[in-house]
């Protein structure tokens, strides 16, 4: 039974791009339709989105300066 059920891995010889659909060769790192960053192939073929650390970042830290902003202005 436990053999069974178990998937293939699927050998591909493209990957694609996660934010457009179009299919590109396995050595780029950028599409180039849209120009996104594309990572690794996940099982199926498509390339997986790198995280975006930057993008967080600055993200986390307005947030924060929103907060001690708001804390500043009303509740001092």
């Amino acid at each position: 039974m436990k053999g069974l059920f178990k998937r293939k891995k699927v050998i591909t010889k493209v990957k694609i791009c996660p934010n457009c659909g179009i299919e590109l060769p396995l050595h780029v790192k950028n599409c180039f339709s849209c120009h996104t960053k594309v990572g690794k192939i996940d099982q199926y073929g498509r390339g997986k989105k790198p995280f975006d650390w930057i993008a967080y970042t600055i993200c986390i830290f307005s947030w924060l300066v929103f907060i001690i902003y708001f804390w500043w202005a009303f509740l001092r």
